[in-house]
């Protein structure tokens, strides 16, 4: 057994170093992807495939959303502020995105 704790052996994966997501993804299963990659703290994993996730369906706000937190976790604020403002134009009534940091300032539309 004290053989065993000195072997070693080494795993090779082509892919591990790939950022780009697949071409014909969308946008819920990139969201998603993306939430799996921000759980296991890898930021910019999560950052590009939110990205394609809002270029293939620009008003996704979930995509929005997890593109701000990605950004404030990384301490990117103006790109985390621009994310959730854009997530704001998506849809007025978003509670999430007017709870985050540069958009309480802004005026929430009156529910009627």
């Amino acid at each position: 057994m004290l053989s065993d704790l000195g072997q070693h052996f080494a795993v090779e994966n082509s892919a591990a170093g790939s950022l780009a997501p697949p071409a014909d993804m969308k946008a819920d299963d990139l969201n998603e992807s993306a939430r799996t990659a921000m759980q296991s703290g890898n930021f910019p994993l999560a950052i590009q495939l939110l990205k394609r996730a809002v270029e293939v369906e620009p008003k996704n706000k979930y995509a929005w959303n997890n593109l701000g937190l990605c950004y404030l976790s990384i301490r990117q604020s103006p790109e985390a502020v621009a994310s959730f403002q854009k997530a704001l134009e998506v849809n007025p009534y978003d509670e999430f995105a007017y709870q985050q940091p540069g958009t309480r300032v802004l005026a929430r539309p009156q529910v009627r």
